[in-house]
This record gives C-alpha cells, sequence and structure tokens, in this order.
C-alpha cells in the first residue's frame, strides 16, 4: 500500500514565504505566490519601503498646517503661531495678546498678526536700540515749536511755550506788543480740553465732537473756576473750592434753588463713599477726554447713596443699600416703572436649581470657545423651571415638571404649535427606547449637527411608528415593535408608501443576528445615527457575513478581512483599483477557528484591550508599551468584545460580550478557558468594573439605560440605577473609599455621576464643559476622578467633591477606553486604531501602539503582578 501523498501547503499559508513584514502575501497556484507592499510602503513586496506621504504630496494637511512623516502613514501639526481648533483638525491663529504669550513691556501694546504678533510703542514713544523697549520719543529733536517758542520734552509728550514778548499756542507766536500774554489756566485747560482746545501736543478738536453728557467747567474773566458749577445734561448744581473740587453738601437736584455759593464754608467735612464714587466718575481721563456712558451714582445732601438708583445711559433703575448695593430683585428695564425703595430689603435667596443650570450652559469652554446646539433652560421670577421649555437651535418644544424633567409625551416638533403644558400631569412615564433614539439624534453628533440623520417616529406612547420614513432620502418601510425594518417593506422615494397593516410574512427560517450585522448595528449607535466618511461600518453580505473586503464609507481606502472579520495583514490599500480578496486566508481544513482559550502574557505589568474578537495583552517596559511582546490573550470569535477590567487577587479577566450579550471571565493560566457569568436581560452591555474589595462588579447597560452589579460569580445581581440616563458608557469603580463614577453620553445634557458602591448618595460630578464623555479612569496619585471627551477632544480631571478641575490635555482625536497606571494614562483611540499613552506630569504623548490587525480598539485595563 502506497503512503498518502502528502498535500503541499502554499507558503502564504505555512509561513514560509519571503515577504517583507510589511508586505502581502498573495498566493497563487500551487506554491506560486507574489508579494505586495502594504499601504503606506512602496517596493517589490520583498523589499518594501516607507512611502513619505509629505514628500509625494499625498498628505490631508490644511493650511497653516506641516506633515511629519510617520512609518507607513503621516501625521499632521500645526505651524508656530497656529492650534488645532474646536474640530481638532483645522489650525487656527493663536492670539498671543489674548493668551497673553505676547508679553509687550512698559509702553507698550500687543498687537496680534496672523500666526504672529508685534509689540507697538505708544504714542510720543519709540523703540531703543534693542528693538523691544520703549523708550520716551524726544518731540523737541524735530523742532515741531514756533522758532520764537521754546519747546519742553516730557515722558510721552511735549510742550510748546511762547517766548517773552510773544503771545500764542507756541505753535503759532506773534510780538505781543509788551504785554505778554498770561498762561492758561487749570480751569481754562480743563475747559478747553472737552470743546476741543490745546491739548498737550498742541491743537486738537475731540474726535466726534463734545462727548454728549460730559460735564464742561465754567470758568470767569480770570480763568478760576467760578465758585458755583452746573452740568448741562443732568440739570445738577454745587459749588468748588479755587481748585475746581466740589463742596460737600452744596449740590442740588434739577429744578430746585442752587446753593449759595457765597456763603462761608462750614467746617467741611470728608467726602464720602458715595461722593468719592460719584466724583470718580466725573473725572476725565489722561487725555483730557470725558469719561461717559459710565453709571453715576445720585447722592442726597449727606453725601449718602440715594435709594434708588438709575444708570442715565440705559433707562435702568433699581434700589441700594447704604453700602451703595444693589438689592437683589429690585432692578427694572426703561419703560417699565421704578421700583418701590421704601418696601422692606428681603433677604437675597440663594440661586433655584433652574438658575444654577442656565448659569452653567451659558459659560465658555476653557479654550474660550462658545459651547453652540445646548439646551438653555428658561426660568420664571422666581428662578423656577417655566413650564415650558424650547430647544433654540432644533425649534422642540416640550412641558416640564418643577424639576425641569421632561413631562413624557408633551415633545412637539418645530412648525407644530406649542404644547399645552397646562393640562395637568398624568403619572410620568419613562422614555420608551423610540423616545430615547429620537431624542439622541435631535440634538448633535460628535463632529457637529446631524444632517441628514434618520429620526425615528414615535406615537403618542411612545412607541415605533408602524411606518417609518427617512426625511432627507425618501425612503419609506415598515417596523416591528422593537423599530427593526420588516424585510421587504422598503420603498423607494415617488413610489407608494407600503401597507404597514399587512401582516409581516415570516421567513421560513428566521435566522438570528450575525456577527458583523450585530458589530455595525453597534456602531451606527455609538456614531448617533450617522457615520461620516471617516468612520468605519462593518460591511455584510445578504448572508449577514463579512464581506471579503472592507473600506472606509465610500473611500479608496480598502483591506481584505477573513471570515471571521479579521484583517488579512498587508491588504491595506489607498488604490482607486481595490485589493483583490478572497473569502478566507487559507481552506477552512487548513485552519480550523482556534479554542478559544487563554494564552497568559509574560510576567510583569500589561495592558489588556478589547478589540472586536479578541482580547489582545500588551506588555509594559517601566511606562513604555513593548510592541515586540505584543499577543493575544483569548482570541473570542463570534464575540464583540467592549467593557474589560481585571481582578488583580485571583489574576482573572472580565469583559462584556456586545454580541453574546453576556459577561464573562477567565483566569490568566495557560489553557484556560472562558466562563460565562450572565446571559439573561442583557441588551447591550457595555462598560464593566470590578470592585476588588468588596468581590462584585458593575456594568452599564446603553439600551434599557441601567446599571446593574453582582458578586464576581454571578449571583446576587441587582439593579442600582435604571432613571435619569439616556446613554450610559464608561463605568469605574474606586475600591479604597468605594465609590462608583460613570458617564452618561446624553447628547443634550452629559453628565459624570457618582454614587456610593450600594446606590446611595448620587450625584452629579460634570455637567458643564463636556460633550461626548467616552473614557473614564481614576488618578490612584491625585486622588482623581479623569475623563476623555470625544465631543470636545480634552483630557480632564477633578476631585471627587468636584473641585480642582483641570485639562491634561486639549487636542485628543477620538478616544474609547482609559486606564491610569504610573502617572501616565492609557486611552484606545479609534481615529489611530491603537493604544496612545500620554504623561500627566507634562501633558505630551509618550507612546503608540497600534496592532497588526486594525480595527477599533474598545476597552482597555491594567494587569499588574500585585493589587495597587
Amino acid at each position: 500500500m502506497e503512503p498518502p501523498e502528502l498535500v503541499q501547503v502554499n507558503p502564504c499559508y505555512s509561513g514560509t514565504h519571503d515577504c517583507d513584514t510589511t508586505a502581502q502575501c498573495l498566493p497563487g497556484e500551487g506554491q506560486q505566490y507574489q508579494c505586495q507592499c502594504a499601504t503606506g510602503y512602496m517596493g517589490d513586496g520583498r523589499n518594501c519601503y516607507d512611502v513619505d506621504e509629505c514628500v509625494e504630496g499625498l498628505s490631508l494637511c490644511g493650511a497653516h498646517a506641516q506633515c511629519v512623516n510617520l512609518p507607513g502613514s503621516h501625521r499632521c501639526q500645526c505651524q508656530s503661531g497656529y492650534k488645532f481648533g474646536f474640530d481638532g483638525r483645522t489650525c487656527i491663529d493663536v492670539d498671543e495678546c489674548v493668551e497673553g504669550i505676547g508679553l509687550c513691556g512698559a509702553n507698550a501694546h500687543c498687537v496680534n498678526l496672523p500666526g504672529s504678533h508685534r509689540c507697538q510703542c505708544q504714542s510720543g514713544y519709540e523703540f531703543d536700540i534693542d528693538g523691544r523697549t520703549c523708550i520716551d520719543l524726544d518731540e523737541c529733536r524735530s523742532q515741531p515749536c514756533h522758532p520764537q517758542a521754546t519747546c519742553s520734552n516730557t515722558l510721552g509728550s511735549f510742550q510748546c511755550q511762547c517766548q517773552y514778548d510773544f503771545q500764542g499756542d507756541g505753535f503759532q507766536c506773534v510780538p505781543s506788543n509788551g504785554h505778554p500774554e498770561r498762561p492758561k489756566t487749570q480751569c481754562e485747560q480743563h475747559r478747553d480740553s472737552l470743546q476741543g482746545g490745546l491739548s498737550p501736543r498742541g491743537p486738537r478738536p475731540v474726535p466726534g465732537g463734545l462727548a454728549p453728557g460730559a460735564f464742561v467747567p465754567q470758568c470767569d474773566e480770570q480763568g478760576q473756576y467760578r465758585a458755583l458749577q452746573c452740568h448741562g445734561s443732568t440739570g445738577h448744581c454745587w459749588c468748588v473750592d479755587s481748585r475746581g473740587q466740589e463742596r460737600a453738601g452744596t449740590r442740588t437736584l434739577p429744578r430746585t434753588p442752587p446753593t449759595n455759593c457765597d456763603r462761608p464754608d462750614h467746617t467741611e467735612r470728608p467726602k464720602t463713599q458715595c461722593e468719592h464714587h460719584r466724583d470718580s466718575v466725573q473725572t476725565t481721563s489722561p487725555e483730557g477726554y470725558s469719561i461717559v456712558e459710565g453709571f453715576l451714582p445720585q447722592c442726597d445732601e449727606q453725601g449718602q447713596y440715594r435709594a434708588l438708583q438709575c444708570h442715565g445711559s440705559t433707562g435702568h433703575c433699581w434700589c441700594v443699600d447704604n453700602r451703595g448695593q444693589e438689592r437683589a430683585g429690585t432692578r427694572k428695564p426703561p419703560g417699565t416703572g421704578q421700583p418701590n425703595c421704601d418696601e422692606p430689603d428681603r433677604p437675597e435667596r440663594p440661586k433655584t436649581h433652574c438658575e444654577q443650570h442656565k448659569d452653567s450652559v451659558q459659560t465658555t469652554s476653557p479654550e474660550g470657545y462658545p459651547i453652540l446646539g445646548v439646551f438653555v433652560p428658561e426660568c420664571d421670577e422666581q428662578g423656577q423651571y417655566r413650564a415650558l421649555q424650547c430647544h433654540g437651535s432644533t425649534g422642540y418644544c416640550w412641558c416640564v415638571d418643577s424639576r425641569g424633567q421632561e413631562r413624557a409625551g408633551t415633545r412637539k416638533g418645530p412648525g407644530t404649535g406649542q404644547p399645552n403644558c397646562d393640562v395637568p400631569d398624568h403619572p410620568e412615564r419613562p422614555k420608551t427606547h423610540c423616545e430615547h433614539q429620537r431624542d439622541s439624534l435631535q440634538t448633535t453628533s460628535p463632529e457637529g449637527n446631524v444632517d441628514g440623520a434618520f429620526v425615528p417616529q414615535c406615537d403618542e406612547q411612545g412607541q415605533y411608528r408602524a411606518l417609518q420614513c427617512h426625511g432627507a432620502t425618501g425612503h419609506c418601510w415598515c417596523v416591528d415593535s422593537r423599530g427593526q425594518e420588516r424585510a421587504g417593506t422598503r420603498k423607494p422615494p415617488g413610489t407608494s408608501q407600503p401597507n404597514c397593516d399587512e401582516p409581516a410574512v415570516v421567513p421560513p427560517t428566521q435566522r438570528p443576528e450575525t456577527v458583523c450585522e450585530r458589530w455595525r448595528a453597534s456602531l451606527v449607535d455609538h456614531y448617533g445615527g450617522l457615520p461620516r466618511p471617516h468612520h468605519y461600518l462593518p460591511q455584510c453580505d445578504p448572508q449577514g457575513q463579512f464581506n471579503p473586503i472592507q473600506c472606509y464609507g465610500d473611500s479608496s481606502y480598502c483591506w481584505c478581512v477573513d471570515r471571521d472579520g479579521r484583517e488579512v495583514a498587508g491588504t491595506r490599500s489607498h488604490d482607486v483599483v481595490k485589493p483583490a480578496c478572497v473569502p478566507t486566508v487559507a481552506p477552512p481544513t487548513m485552519h480550523p477557528l482556534p479554542r478559544p482559550d487563554v494564552t497568559p502574557p509574560p510576567s510583569g505589568t500589561s495592558l489588556l484591550y478589547a478589540q472586536g474578537q479578541q482580547i489582545g495583552a500588551l506588555p509594559l517596559n517601566g511606562t513604555l508599551m513593548d510592541s515586540e511582546r505584543s499577543s493575544t490573550l483569548l482570541a473570542l470569535h463570534g464575540s464583540i468584545v467592549v467593557g474589560i477590567d481585571y481582578d488583580c487577587r485571583e489574576k482573572k479577566v472580565y469583559w462584556t460580550d456586545l454580541a453574546g450579550r453576556t459577561i464573562n471571565r477567565a483566569r490568566l493560566e495557560p489553557g484556560a478557558e472562558p466562563e460565562t457569568l450572565i446571559n439573561t436581560g442583557l441588551t447591550s452591555p457595555e462598560g464593566l468594573a470590578v470592585d476588588v474589595v468588596r468581590r462584585a462588579m458593575f456594568w452599564v447597560d446603553s439600551t434599557p439605560d441601567k446599571i446593574e452589579r453582582a458578586n464576581l460569580d454571578g449571583s446576587g445581581r441587582q439593579t442600582l440605577f435604571d432613571t435619569d440616563m439616556v446613554n450610559p458608557r464608561a463605568i469605574i469603580v474606586d475600591s479604597s473609599t468605594g465609590t462608583l463614577y460613570w458617564t452618561d453620553w446624553n447628547r443634550e445634557a452629559p453628565k459624570i455621576e457618582r454614587s456610593s458602591v450600594d446606590g446611595h448618595s448620587r450625584k452629579v460630578l460634570v455637567k458643564d464643559g463636556i460633550g461626548l464623555p467616552n473614557a473614564l479612569t481614576f488618578d490612584t496619585a491625585t486622588r482623581q476622578v479623569c475623563w476623555a471627551d470625544a465631543g470636545t477632544k480634552r483630557l480632564e480631571c477633578i476631585a471627587s467633591d468636584g473641585t480642582g478641575r483641570r485639562v491634561i490635555h486639549s487636542n485628543l482625536n477620538y478616544p474609547f477606553s482609559m486606564v491610569f497606571y504610573a502617572n501616565h494614562f492609557y486611552f484606545t483611540d479609534w481615529r489611530r486604531d491603537g493604544v496612545i499613552a500620554l504623561s500627566r506630569d507634562s501633558s505630551q504623548f509618550t507612546d503608540e501602539y497600534l496592532p497588526d490587525q486594525r480595527s477599533h480598539l474598545y476597552g482597555v485595563t491594567i494587569a499588574t503582578t500585585h493589587c495597587l
């Protein structure tokens, strides 16, 4: 009997090919194969070299940005004097003058320029020989005065004075026939400066004429201040001394007899606070101009603040106390009458919840940008929420209860009229799945407004309407009670609408959703219902299996995958001609699915990260990621691993599976197999946290919007929270204090909350200046909660009591999950499809790890050799 003929395996499958590590092996007939360099590299496939996209003009860097080449890729960085704007992509000018970077010296002011700034000396000053210091300009060197005048230089200015026997302003001098003209007095200089007389630098009219409402002093024939002075605009009159200073107690109101200024002055009392305040507003600027449009306080005969104060420019009136401080609630706008200041003062009430809410969303971001598109609540005179609330950007209106919470079933779209909020409220029901989905899509996406996104239609009970239509595309279709499209009912625009009353035709063999379909639906939800061209969505065939070729949106950035959706190394291409992909890398009989068991990482500390259908291990060398020793900890075909955490006591890894709707664990020992802990009652399990001290785990379920807990073996399951949440995402636990923290991705009002591990003392920790708080971790050194935001692009930290908020970094890409270790933040990034390391102390990126198989990375945690 002849021995069986050995089957020869193609070198691409056996790994005996000689293709470069950055090339793809393309199998041919028998033992034939070809080598093709991966995207970003060039060569014959056996030797591949990095393509410098910056030199070749292949980068997508915009204006004021420069290209930096990287192995197989590139990045863009803003030029000096520019920074990334709020979108994280566009380079905008840095205003050095506003941000205090362009510090100019004394007697100079800063002028911003595109990408730079310059310092400019004030009038009367010039740059010294060093080109930076402003020194006094000696105008007399240019002989600006009349030949018969003397020039006197002063700081920032000069003066011209006619010589003896000449008269004039110093610029023009004529003989005085022996009668020298006396110099102008203080009163005359004061008066002329306001009426357009001589400035210290010569004749100069007041710009725009005399400022309305300015006080012009009256001088007698000798140029001295007249004893009685009156304000032409206000009608007030008062007596002054020889220096023009008001004599206390002499001021009279308009249409009342003026004080007799010939009376001998009584022992002058010192000026009161009100008089000092009033007189300081009546003075002129250093250049001699009157300070107008400021508030001028009114004082009585004893110099005390009058109880009623009015602003002459704005027309507002209000009551003040004896210190001149406004009494809360007494201000009235022009045309509404004056407040009654004789009423006893009520103790000032603290700000209400509505007023605090309103004030918080009207602020700006830490970078100074206004927070656009957010909902600003309306409060009544008592500071309570008005029953009717409307969103200024979307046009939607709804009724709220006394806590500002929306009353279910009252929301109306723009152009449909306002709801009647006087109708007595029925017992409020929680929002339905349809209402949550609709409301989340009527706000904004991570990249801006959701234009063209499909917004589901809900009936009065909040259930999905049987007929759904896409407002942008015109397509219509029927859905079931879960909002899922009924197969065969979709009709394009211009055709009749489907009849949704017909019974649904159930296929003979209704198959469950595949991994590809579940993964796609999960990412659509993460992208807010409207993926953009730079977002990746798995492409599935009619049977729900992965298409052999996968691409980013409608771009030419494509690659091959195997039947489990795993990328075939080296197949990425930016070419117009897409790569030729086969359904599997090798025949199934040669490569059966590996058994799901654990391959532990090397000894020491490692990062564990979730990547679709596997959990990867990335050893740390100090704080640097050792990519050479990275490995697959656990291959989980058919799963979508999202949340992940590590139990350092028993050396077990825990994870949530979005495809299987389960929570699982496995011991980090060779050959250990996964153990399913919970497999019922889960819809979209995402974030997961392990409490090492209390031997418990916590997780969020983002479809029913709730947080649950259970013992580490899956027993003792209970719901902690299922109200006042819209899209819970990340969750962490501080085992040392027994405190739970989680993020809520609610697009109308995102927030970060905290509570005790038993569900008590629930409190909102952060609600202002956040957008899409995906990642959450705890800085054990500073005892601060830190989060990475895919909306604001910032990494921030705050103390557990809500104080000490600070920005660590303000130019992230699209963070998803994060863990803190050894003064470093490690986070997964959906733009780079990798793990990024950032130093807390320097706020700089220190390392980056990009797996060979490129797809989105989800959760990340730290596995240490001992419990921290």
